[in-house]
């Protein structure tokens, strides 16, 4: 999903795979899935580890020595996402890397057993949403064209305030 968001959002990425990642004169390890959101840079910015039996947090353990800035754990049908900040893991709502992602649409198609189901229900949910703020924009546009009088402006004034805290209610889905 990580890779058909970028993709729908042209964000430039580079999977990595299950690369071996280590620090010098460290034992190293193998995410199952990383990536890079930076051309020419050649270190992990995202590590995502699927924990099938206990023990996804003690990873955080294994990264912290190479200061991976994002981590995400998948265990027991939750992501949980982590920043590398202070020097130390902690937990956050929200992805840094990709705020518009909807990690509880990740955490919903994640527990389907195909991938195409997966991406084919992410890919339409994203198209769902930018339908409906390309509506809610045509509509105000044309409210804007037609409205002449102060009253007719006040209740544009109304309407794009409704407008904006849908947007927001939107963007808070989509982070």
């Amino acid at each position: 999903m990580v890779q058909a968001h970028c993709q729908e959002h042209d964000l430039f990425y580079q999977f990595r795979g299950n690369a071996t990642i280590r620090k010098e004169g460290m034992r190293g390890g193998e995410p199952d899935e990383s990536y890079i959101f930076e051309k020419g840079k050649q270190s992990i910015d995202l590590a995502i580890e699927i924990a099938l039996t206990s023990g996804g947090i003690d990873k955080l353990d294994f990264y912290q020595p190479m200061q991976i800035p994002e981590i995400w754990i998948w265990e027991n049908n939750k992501l949980s996402v982590f920043l590398f900040e202070n020097d130390q893991y902690q937990e956050h709502d929200n992805s840094l890397l990709l705020p518009k992602l909807d990690l509880k649409l990740v955490e919903e198609l994640a527990t389907s057993d195909f991938l195409s189901e997966v991406i084919k229900g992410f890919r339409s949910r994203m198209y769902q949403r930018l339908a409906e703020l390309q509506f809610l924009d045509r509509h105000v546009s044309e409210i804007n064209r037609i409205a002449v009088s102060s009253e007719a402006k006040v209740a544009v004034r109304i309407f794009q305030s409704g407008v904006l805290r849908f947007r927001h209610e939107l963007s808070s889905i989509e982070r």
